[in-house]
């Protein structure tokens, strides 16, 4: 999909993206548990799927290929678990394996750091996290220089489970 839409002077760019949608939005659905979580159930696999959702959906909205809405929500499902399972540290813990995958390294973060993945896949919704200012490499996701007119969002570290994936999470 995105090699299609970024490269629209190839002979074949039509059929990429056409096709390319239509594997992603697929394999969304069938490996994105209804929870929001990868079914691979590793934070790493689940933040690199996530980047290639997000890429997509966003590259698609700067060029007037909308998806559809259930990818939007699958999407927001998907931000949702990283806001619920990031530590107080603004990391991410380690389930799962870690192969520390990107789509792109337009830095180094730690392979536990989500959080410009997670604001940009928010700033898509029109929110913000307020104690998280932006970082250039979600500029680099999004192209927003700030976060002017975006709703706020308070993190708030509450129970929760994600009953399809097995995981609980709880605070003390």
């Amino acid at each position: 999909y995105l090699i299609g839409m970024l490269f629209p002077e190839f002979s074949g760019s039509e059929t990429w993206r056409t096709t390319g949608r239509s594997i992603l939005t697929t394999e969304m659905s069938r490996q994105v548990l209804a929870d929001g979580f990868h079914a691979e159930l590793s934070t790493c696999y689940h933040a690199y799927s996530l980047e290639f959702a997000l890429s997509a959906l966003l590259l698609g909205e700067r060029n007037f290929d909308r998806f559809e809405e259930n990818d939007y929500a699958r999407l927001k499902a998907m931000a949702d678990v990283l806001v619920h399972l990031q530590l107080p540290s603004g990391l991410w813990p380690h389930i799962g394996d870690d192969d520390g995958g990107r789509l792109m390294f337009l830095s180094r973060p730690s392979p536990f750091d989500y959080r410009p993945l997670l604001q940009a896949a928010l700033n898509l919704q029109g929110k913000r996290i307020v104690d998280s200012p932006p970082t250039p490499e979600t500029f680099w996701l999004n192209g927003r220089r700030d976060d002017a007119g975006l709703q706020e969002v308070k993190r708030e570290y509450a129970a929760v489970v994600l009953k399809p994936s097995g995981v609980i999470v709880t605070r003390g």
